[in-house]
């Protein structure tokens, strides 16, 4: 028979508080895993376990933890098919009044990932999107402009993508000689496409 088997509840509770706080020898804890192998345990037990594990690490605030600088919310009957999902995706679903798709992504307008307020939260459809909003305003250095030329050498753009490019162009005034270096981007184009 087991120490502490025959106690009453109340007995135990008063055992249990005593070994709260206590740190146990590397060697203890493996004479402890040794006697709960192979015990099988209810689903009711395993959730104790797992509630007590919980309130133990550091990290656990109820039903809030952090992950990456985000706020990650336990949410049991999401759809996305995650138990725990981000915040930002959880308010901006309550406002629209439904969920996201997986496609769709929250962007935080100030960079602050924890900054969860609905007027900072803004919904893009897809990662380039999302990347796009990111890199606005970033200086590109003269290796990776001199790569995106060279990718798109010899490219045939489609008729809708000529007129998105357009549209970006509309208004702005271009120096003498950044239109000389277009003319040259241009007639080069059309210099490979002939030659091939």
């Amino acid at each position: 028979m087991r120490l502490g088997s025959h106690c009453s509840i109340e007995t135990k509770k008063k055992m249990s508080e005593a070994q709260m706080g206590k740190t146990f020898s590397a060697e203890h804890k493996r004479k402890i895993s040794e006697a709960c192998m192979g015990k099988i345990r209810s689903i009711e037990m395993r959730r104790k376990m797992s509630e007590a594990h919980k309130r133990k690490n550091p990290n656990w605030k109820g039903e809030r933890t952090f992950r990456n600088g985000y706020i990650i919310i336990l949410c049991k009957d999401h759809p996305c098919g995650r138990t725990q999902v981000k915040e930002e995706r959880l308010i901006v679903e309550k406002h629209l009044g439904r969920y996201l798709r997986p496609e769709e992504i929250v962007h935080h307008k100030n960079g602050d990932k924890q900054d969860n307020r609905l007027a900072n939260l803004q919904v893009v459809n897809g990662r380039s999107e999302h990347t796009r909003l990111h890199a606005t305003g970033r200086p590109v250095s003269e290796e990776t402009r001199q790569k995106m030329r060279e990718a798109n050498i010899g490219k045939i753009l489609s008729e809708e993508h000529k007129r998105k490019l357009s549209e970006s162009h509309t208004g702005k005034t271009h120096s003498e000689e950044t239109r000389q270096k277009m003319r040259e981007a241009h007639l080069g184009k059309h210099y490979f496409k002939e030659t091939k």
